[in-house]
C-alpha cells in the first residue's frame, strides 16, 4: 500500500491494517500468542519518563550523591541497562520515536511546531486495538496534542501543568508536576481493575529551570564554587536565570540534583502505592528519560544542542514481575522499547527501527541483534547532526553549517578511555571513523518502514506559546 493510500484511510482502518500486517509478518509462535495462546493475560505496561534525566545523576549509575534511593531499590528487582542511548536530545523528537519505533528522520518531528503525522501508527493505537486501556500525563508543552502526540491515547492529559505565573515566595509551585501526575494516574489505574493498561507518566520536575521544592532545594548543597565566565552567562538560556544563582555553575548542579531527588521520592511513592494495591504483581514497569541535560561539558547548557553523552545517555530500567536482578551492558536504543513493549504484551511486531529487548531481559545476549545505536538532532537553522554509538566508540557526524558552529564535521571518541568525549580521534583513526559513517549510511539507505510525513505545522494558540517559551522551546 502506498503512503498516499494509507494516509487516506480512516485512522481505525489504518490501525487494523497495521495489526494485520504485523500478525502476518510475525513468527508462528508470536502469532499463536496474539491469537490467544498465552497461558496468562497480558501484563499492564507502566512507562515512567523523567524529562531531562541524565543517566550519570542516578546513584545506581555511579553518581556519588544518594539522589535516587527509591529508583535504585526498584531497579534491583529487574534489568538496569547501563548503555541506553536516546534517539534524540529533544522531548518531542525522542517521544515520537519511542512510541512509533522509528528514527526521527523517518517521522520528521524535529522542532517546535512539527507534527507527528496521523499515518504513523503508535504503540498506544496497536495495544488499544488489542483491548488495552491507554492513558498519558504529559506536562511538557512540546508534547501538546496539537503536535500529534495524543494519537492512540484514550486519555491524554496535557494540561497537568498549565500555570505560567507562580508565587514568588514559592516559585517551585509553578514547575512541580509529580504530585499531580501521581494523583491522577492512581485514580485512572484504579478505575477499571482487571483490564490491562498502558500508562505513560512523563514527570517534568527535573527539567529546567531547576526549582525543587523544599527541603530538596537544600538537599544537595554545592560542594565548591565554580563561577561562570561572561561567555557562559551569555550562553545561559533566559529561563535558567534565577535570582539567587550567584552566577555559579555548581548552584545549578545542586538544584538539578535536588529535582532528581524529589522526583525519585515521588516515583517511589507511586510504585509503593501500586504495590499495596496489588497492581505491580501484574505490571511491567519501565523507568527511563527522553534525553539528558548539559551543564557546559562542551560549552552548552540545557539540551537540544549536541549529541554528546550528557544529552543522549539516559537511564533505562525494566522490571517484570518475578524477574531476577540483572545489569545489561549492551548498547541499546530508546526506540527498542516499541518492539519490547509489544512483545511483552503478546502482540505481533510490525516493522520498525527498534530491536526487542526481551532476549536481554531473559539473559540471552546472543538473541539481541543491535550492534550500535543512533541519535539524530536538527536545530532550527542548521542541518541535521547524527551520532553512532557502539560499545566502546562514538561517532558524531554534522552536516554544514552545523560543523561550522560546533567544529569538525566528524568526531570520534573512545568512550572507554575518554568518557567525557574530550579527545577527538577522527583524524588519528580515519578507518574506524569511515566504517562507522558507512554503518550510518547503510541504515539511512534502508527503506523506511513507513513513508515520511509532511512537515505540517499547526497554529499555536497564545496560551501554549507562553508555556513553550517558559521552558525555552523557542525556535
Amino acid at each position: 500500500m502506498t503512503g498516499t493510500a494509507a494516509s487516506a484511510l480512516p485512522r481505525l482502518a489504518r490501525v487494523l491494517v497495521a495489526c494485520i500486517a504485523a500478525t502476518l509478518a510475525a513468527p508462528p509462535d508470536r502469532v499463536a500468542v496474539a491469537a490467544g495462546g498465552a497461558a496468562k493475560p497480558p501484563p499492564n505496561l507502566l512507562v515512567i519518563v523523567i524529562d531531562a534525566q541524565r543517566a550519570d545523576r542516578l546513584s545506581s549509575y555511579g553518581y556519588a550523591r544518594p539522589t535516587t534511593p527509591g529508583i535504585d531499590a526498584f531497579a534491583a528487582r529487574g534489568a538496569r541497562f547501563t548503555r541506553a542511548v536516546s534517539v534524540s536530545n529533544r522531548t518531542g523528537t525522542s517521544m515520537a520515536s519511542l512510541w512509533t519505533g522509528l528514527l526521527p528522520s523517518r517521522h520528521g518531528v524535529f522542532r517546535t511546531g512539527d507534527v507527528l503525522d496521523g499515518r504513523f501508527v503508535t504503540l498506544a493505537e496497536l495495544l488499544g486495538a488489542r483491548g488495552y486501556r491507554t492513558a498519558a500525563w504529559c506536562p511538557n508543552p512540546s508534547l501538546d496534542r496539537a503536535f500529534g502526540h495524543a494519537q492512540g491515547w484514550t486519555a491524554y492529559d496535557d494540561d497537568v501543568l498549565v500555570r505560567v505565573d507562580g508565587d514568588r515566595r514559592e516559585p517551585w509551585r509553578r514547575w512541580e508536576t509529580a504530585s499531580t501526575i501521581n494523583e491522577r494516574a492512581l485514580r485512572w489505574i484504579s478505575a477499571t481493575p482487571g483490564t490491562p493498561f498502558l500508562a505513560w507518566l512523563h514527570y517534568r520536575d527535573v527539567h529546567g529551570p531547576y526549582v525543587p521544592p523544599p527541603p530538596w532545594d537544600r538537599a544537595f548543597p554545592p560542594l565548591a564554587q565554580r563561577p561562570l565566565t561572561p561567555d557562559e552567562v551569555e550562553a545561559r538560556p533566559p529561563y535558567l536565570t534565577l535570582p539567587d544563582d550567584g552566577n555559579d555553575l555548581n548552584h545549578y548542579l545542586a538544584q538539578y540534583d535536588g529535582d532528581v531527588g524529589y522526583t525519585d521520592r515521588r516515583v517511589a511513592e507511586l510504585l509503593a502505592e501500586l504495590g499495596r494495591r496489588g497492581v505491580l504483581a501484574h505490571t511491567v514497569v519501565v523507568i527511563t528519560a527522553d534525553h539528558g541535560e548539559a551543564f557546559l561539558e562542551h560549552g552548552q547548557w540545557n539540551h537540544d544542542a549536541t549529541l554528546y553523552e550528557e544529552e543522549v545517555h539516559i537511564p533505562l530500567i525494566v522490571v517484570r514481575p518475578g524477574d531476577a536482578p540483572r545489569v545489561v551492558e549492551r548498547v541499546v536504543s530508546s526506540i527498542d522499547l516499541f518492539p519490547t513493549l509489544l512483545a511483552l504484551a503478546g502482540a505481533p511486531l510490525p516493522s520498525s527501527d527498534g530491536e526487542s529487548l526481551v532476549p536481554l531481559l531473559e539473559g540471552d545476549d546472543a538473541g539481541y541483534g543491535r550492534e550500535r545505536a543512533f541519535a539524530e538532532s536538527r536545530a532550527s537553522w542548521r542541518r541535521i547532526q547524527r551520532a553512532v554509538r557502539e560499545e566502546r566508540w562514538k561517532l558524531i557526524a554534522r552536516d554544514r553549517p552545523v560543523a561550522a558552529v560546533f567544529g569538525a564535521s566528524l568526531e570520534l571518541y573512545d568512550l572507554a578511555a575518554d568518557p567525557g568525549e574530550k579527545t577527538d580521534l577522527a583524524g588519528a583513526q580515519p578507518e574506524r571513523a569511515a566504517a562507522m559513517v558507512a554503518a550510518l549510511d547503510a541504515v539511512l539507505a534502508t527503506e523506511a518502514p513507513v513513508p515520511p510525513a509532511p512537515a505540517a505545522r499547526p497554529q499555536i494558540d497564545p496560551g501554549l506559546e507562553r508555556r513553550l517559551e517558559a521552558l525555552g522551546y523557542v525556535d
